[in-house]
This record gives structure tokens, C-alpha cells and sequence, in this order.
């Protein structure tokens, strides 16, 4: 059974009648004094119906039957369901909670995955604004300070830091797309669920209450398998966002500031969210089953553990219990007057200021923008190196070149330019270009093994079919004997999961691993050139090509829209040159 306890989860092994949690204030547990219930309008309406029949409340759900003098310090409150609660009631003042998750993240980043990489604005939900006034927005945001961060402005120990490593630990397994050897179990019954079921292993005093809460998560999980997880964590949050800041008002505040202490793990609760296929999944034995990713029960552990962890360190602040929380942060300001020092973010970020004397000019923020005129001027003069205004302009005769090579600007600072250009034999034989190939240049891309194709585009995009160029194997049996060492390695791994198996190895190749160990140790650069002339000889070296995708007759009009849209069309001369190369992302790689 659940029992609502100081505003957050707690719970009582009592069996429970039909009725919604009583939120009871910790100074009204430790005093032999009625307990009265934190929503203001429930409790009139609770007071007026005492001594008579429950009357059912807008929800249609009686209140709790529980007498008012039963709540006393040596008693704690009971709640009894039968049915799953509704989502808790809120007075007028109070905000919808999911209507404040989704405002507090907006500030998050958008970032995918480094798998299908390419550069999302951090403040994506500001993109309606004009630069400077985003980061005036942001600044202004970013002053508002987390309930941890105002207890840590009080003393040297920061209470934000083992919280936030608690949730590295957690979401690192939780999160996890198949990198680990073994996958972490009950992840498809999602966050809260997962966060609860860990909780009580090893040693740690700091977070009693959180384990208190995992109890009763546990056993409300499951008793009601058909809880709307949605509404139990926007619960949880509610009660503890109530715990640490009474206004209900500051409620998106202090949700922004408390997910702005670990913008890292909450951008990729929110990315995975908005996109499932980036989210971890599930594989047994031919299925898989992808484990649902949810910010709001990322932000309700996360406001657990902090209130843990900020329950320590007020009492050792002087914190009593018998008064609120609440009251006794009353007297740390909620606003931040200088910069954010650990988690900078804004226009204001004095932290980050370069701390030698010679770089505090050209390495100030605060000079960004003549910083960024002086530059432009000292790029466009460096580039105009002809003689005459107009040479190099469209108006100018010129000569065609024999050879044109596009490439990503990735690739094009030293891995091809100095070098093709070196082989030039005068001033118009061959032209280099940077373009962006991530965004213009779209191609499907397969390998010469058994990888499946991979589109190397940003996301979203999918290129026409004829886009696609495939690498052919050209060294015979080069991929069996690949495929056979891959089966080798996978047979070993599973061979060393079991503790038999892991013995028995050790156990034979101990003067192997022992002989490698000390050569690794002694002679390291040795040592990999030797396991480099082995798997050459025992593999092979890999040779590979591949046929255009287009013909002549094909290629010329793509050629010209493509250089059209990046802006290399000779202005719009069209005159390309004997010979055109084009690479896109990834040529260093695939090349």
C-alpha cells in the first residue's frame, strides 16, 4: 500500500481501502498535532465531511477513510487503494506537471547520437528568436538556481554531485544499445521501475529516503501493472517539486534548473523519447522489443535522489526536521547574481574566459562579435589574391581545368588537398573545394563485408536510390576469413561468461596472456606490430573498388543541380572540368 509521506512517495505494508494518497509535512509527523493535509481545497472539503459520508470529489474518487486524530506522531498515515490512482488532483494554482516537463526541457539539447552524427542546436526551441535575444533568454533562464544548488551555496559540499552520479550509474545500463556483456534487467518496465528495483543493493546512508520511495514504487508497480507511467511520475515530481519549493509558480523553474544540473543525460532521455529507433531495445532469441524511453520518469528518479541527497546536507546545516525544508531554505536566494562557474550557459560566461594575460583580447566572449568583423575582413583579404578586382569573377575568360575534386570539408584540410594540388603542373590544371557533403551530398553507402548499407546523410534524409555506391571485395576469401574470426571472438566471449568455461581458459593460456602482458608492458609499439604482421598474415590484405553509380550522360545533370545547390557552379558557368571527383562525408574512411 502507498502512503504519500512529507510530499514524496513513501509507503506502509498496511493493506488499503479505496481512497487517494494523504500528503503529510514532515514537521507534522514529529508533533502531537493533527496532520492537515497539504491541498487546501481537499481538506475543506475533508473537514466539512468528517463527522458524515464521504462525498465523492470532481474525480468521482472518495476521500481517504482516515481519521484525523489517528495521524499523530506515533502513527504513520495510511492510504489503502484498490484501483489505480487517477493523477493526483491539483488546486488552481498548481500547473498541469506534464505541461511543465515539457516548458522545463527547453533548454535540453537536441543532439542524436554519435552514430548518425550531425550538429543540432542546443536551444532548438529557441529558433523562433533572434540570436541575441536567445541568449538573453537563456541568461535570464539560467539564473534561476536548483534547490541543490542553493544548499551547496551554504556549504563546500556540493549535495548535486552524488545525485548526479547516481544517475550516471543508472542511466548508463538503462540506456544501453547493446554495448554491455550483460543487459541490465527490467528495463521494459521503464525508468521509475528500473530506478526501484536497484535501489536497495549496496551501501549508501545518504539516500534513505530514496529507498523508501523505491519501496513503495515497487509495490505499487506492482500491484497496478496498467499504471499510466506518465501520470505516477508527473505524481512523484509534483510531491517533491512541493517538498523543495513551495510556489507552485516556480514550479518550471525549478524543474529547468534541477535538469540543467545534468543537461547531458537529460538531452538524451528527451532525444530518445522524441525518437524510439535511437533508443535502446531489447533482443531475445530473434525478437526485440524496444524499451520505452521517458523524460518525465527521468526527471522524477532524478528529483528523488536530489531531494535525498539535499535532506543530508540541510541537516548538516542545522536543518531540524520539525520545520519545513522549505522554511529553512527560505533564506538562500533562488536567483543566481553571478555567472553559473560549473554549468555555464547564456552570454554571460566569465568562467570560461581564458585564463593567460596574452589571450584575454582575442579569447574573450565578450568581444565576439568585433572579433568575428576583424576576422571576416583578414579571410576575405587573404583569399583575394588576384591582381585585378574582377579576376576569378564569372566576367573573366578562363581556362577549363583538367581536374575538379570536391570534397567534405572534413577531409579536404590535409587528407587530399595539399596532395592532389602538389601534382598540379600549372596555375588552372586542378581545383580543390570544401563543400558540405554531410548535408548536399547524400549517398547510400555499402561496405565490401557484411554490414548492412548505411545512408551518410543526417537524419531524416534518404537518398534516391541510384545514390549508392558499393564497395567490392577483391581479395579472394578476405571476407570468410573475417566472418571466421568474428565467430572465434564471439565463441571465446560467451566461453569466458561461464565461470567454468572462464577458468578453464585462464587456466590454458596463462603463459600466453602472462608473455603478452610483459610485452605489452616493456615493449608496446613492439608488440602491436606484431599482432599487425599476424593478422596480415593469417587474413590478408583487403582490396576493394567499386563502379560509378552514374553514366556520362546520367551524371552531367545531377552533377550541375548538385553543384548548383552547394554553390560550386563555376558561377553558373557550368563549365566543369575534364575530369570532376566528388566525395562526400566520410571519404577519409571509405577511400
Amino acid at each position: 500500500m502507498i502512503g504519500l509521506v512529507a510530499g514524496v512517495v513513501g509507503f506502509s505494508p498496511a493493506t488499503a481501502r479505496v481512497g487517494r494518497p494523504q500528503l503529510v509535512s514532515a514537521s507534522a509527523r514529529t508533533a502531537n498535532v493533527p496532520v492537515m493535509s497539504l491541498y487546501d481545497d481537499y481538506q475543506e472539503q475533508r473537514l466539512s465531511d468528517i463527522a458524515g459520508e464521504d462525498v465523492p470529489d470532481a474525480e468521482g474518487m472518495p476521500a481517504p477513510v482516515m481519521p484525523m486524530g489517528e495521524l499523530t506522531r506515533d502513527a504513520e498515515p495510511i492510504a489503502v487503494m484498490e484501483a489505480p490512482p487517477k493523477p493526483m488532483r491539483r488546486t488552481a494554482a498548481e500547473p498541469a506537471l506534464r505541461e511543465v516537463m515539457h516548458e522545463a526541457s527547453d533548454l535540453l539539447s537536441h543532439q542524436a547520437i554519435m552514430e548518425n552524427f550531425v550538429h543540432h542546436n542546443p536551444w532548438e526551441a529557441l529558433q523562433d528568436m533572434d540570436w541575441f535575444d536567445a541568449l538573453d533568454s537563456v541568461e535570464e533562464k539560467g539564473k534561476f538556481m536548483s534547490p541543490g544548488e542553493r544548499i551547496s551555496s551554504l556549504a563546500p559540499l556540493d549535495p548535486r554531485t552524488r545525485a548526479n552520479k547516481a544517475m550516471a550509474e543508472l542511466g548508463a545500463p538503462f540506456l544501453d544499445r547493446g554495448l554491455a556483456k550483460w543487459e541490465a534487467p527490467n528495463r521494459e518496465r521503464g525508468f521509475l521501475f528500473f530506478f526501484a528495483s536497484l535501489e536497495d543493493l549496496g551501501f549508501a546512508p545518504w539516500r534513505s529516503h530514496s529507498r523508501r520511495a523505491a519501496q513503495g514504487i515497487l509495490e505499487r508497480l506492482k500491484r497496478f501493472l496498467e499504471q499510466d507511467l506518465d501520470d505516477f511520475a508527473a505524481e512523484i515530481l509534483r510531491d517533491n517539486l512541493a517538498y523543495m519549493e513551495e510556489d507552485p509558480e516556480l514550479w518550471v523553474e525549478t524543474t529547468r534548473a534541477m535538469s540543467l544540473d545534468l543537461p547531458g543525460w537529460g538531452g538524451m532521455f528527451k532525444r530518445m523519447m522524441e525518437h524510439p529507433e535511437e533508443g535502446p531495445a531489447s533482443c531475445m532469441d530473434g525478437a526485440c522489443q524496444v524499451i520505452p524511453v521517458r523524460l518525465c520518469e527521468y526527471m522524477a528518479v532524478k528529483s528523488i535522489l536530489d531531494r535525498s541527497s539535499i535532506e543530508v546536507q540541510a541537516k548538516a546545516l542545522g536543518w531540524d526536521e520539525v520545520s519545513s525544508l522549505n522554511d529553512f531554505m527560505k533564506r538562500i536566494p533562488k536567483r543566481r547574481r553571478g555567472p553559473r562557474a560549473l554549468y555555464g550557459m547564456g552570454k554571460e560566461m566569465e568562467s570560461l574566459q581564458n585564463p593567460s594575460g596574452l589571450a584575454y583580447i582575442n579569447q574573450n566572449f565578450d568581444q565576439a562579435l568585433a572579433l568575428e568583423e576583424e576576422f571576416e575582413k583578414v579571410t576575405l583579404r587573404g583569399m583575394n589574391t588576384f591582381d585585378r578586382p574582377e579576376a576569378g569573377s564569372a566576367a573573366e575568360p578562363r581556362e577549363r581545368p583538367n581536374l575538379q575534386f570536391y570534397t567534405c570539408f572534413d577531409e579536404r584540410e590535409e587528407s587530399f588537398r595539399r596532395y592532389i594540388e602538389a601534382q598540379a603542373q600549372g596555375p588552372n590544371d586542378i581545383e580543390t573545394y570544401g563543400v558540405a557533403g554531410f548535408f548536399n551530398v547524400a549517398i547510400r553507402y555499402k561496405t565490401a563485408d557484411y554490414f548492412p548499407e548505411e545512408i551518410l546523410a543526417p537524419e531524416g534524409n534518404c537518398p534516391p536510390l541510384d545514390h549508392r555506391v558499393e564497395l567490392k571485395q577483391l581479395s579472394y576469401g578476405y571476407n570468410e576469413k573475417k566472418k571466421l574470426q568474428a565467430e572465434i571472438s564471439l565463441a571465446f566471449e560467451k566461453a569466458t561468461y561461464s565461470p567454468v568455461g572462464s577458468l578453464a581458459i585462464s587456466g590454458a593460456l596463462l603463459p600466453y596472456s602472462m608473455g603478452r602482458l610483459l610485452l605489452r608492458s616493456f615493449a608496446p609499439m613492439a608488440t602491436m606490430d606484431l599482432e599487425d604482421k599476424f593478422r596480415g598474415n593469417a587474413i590478408g590484405a583487403s582490396k576493394t573498388d567499386f563502379a560509378p553509380p552514374f553514366d556520362a550522360a546520367t551524371a552531367m545533370p545531377k552533377l550541375s543541380q548538385l553543384f548548383k545547390n552547394i554553390g560550386t557552379n563555376g558561377g553558373g558557368r557550368g563549365d566543369f572540368g575534364r575530369l570532376v571527383v566528388l566525395l562526400g562525408h566520410g571519404a577519409r574512411r571509405l577511400s
